[in-house]
């Protein structure tokens, strides 16, 4: 275990990553996925992203998606937007099946207030290629260019 968060901060810092997460309704079915490919950068305490990223989501079980009508987010398309998270780099308790201990892990989380009570939930992180997303396929076409005529 690390004293500081400095390792997490020098494994993913700079680089393309997934960031994945889920919202809750008031029922079983009311959840949405939501995935993030941004570069991370650590500028102390606080967390900031690329000044585009890529973002998309949806219900996270196919079934369920088509059998209430609701968008599968591996069926979303990728879109470029400015992001707005508010994450925080904090020690969470990890229970290792192993030694059946607790360890404590540095993790990226966010404030989740579901029924009313803040609670912070763990962001899910994964190294990407970027190379990997079909970013021409993303990109908005040129706009239509019409000469002025005086």
């Amino acid at each position: 275990m690390s004293e500081s968060p400095s390792k997490f901060q020098e494994e993913w810092g700079g680089k393309w990553v997934e960031l994945s997460y889920t919202e809750s309704g008031m029922n079983q079915m009311d959840i949405t996925e939501y995935q993030v490919v941004t570069k991370l950068s650590f500028r102390g305490p606080k967390i900031t992203f690329t000044p585009k990223s890529l973002v998309r989501s949806g219900h996270p079980c196919s079934v369920d998606a088509e059998e209430y009508g609701l968008p599968y987010i591996r069926d979303q398309p990728w879109k470029w937007v400015a992001i707005d998270l508010n994450l925080k780099l904090l020690q969470d308790d990890v229970y290792d099946m192993d030694s059946d201990t607790f360890t404590k892990e540095w993790k990226l989380m966010r404030e989740n207030d579901y029924t009313g009570f803040p609670s912070m939930q763990t962001v899910n992180i994964k190294e990407v290629d970027i190379n990997d997303y079909d970013l021409a396929a993303m990109m908005m076409p040129a706009p239509n260019c019409r000469r002025f005529k005086f």
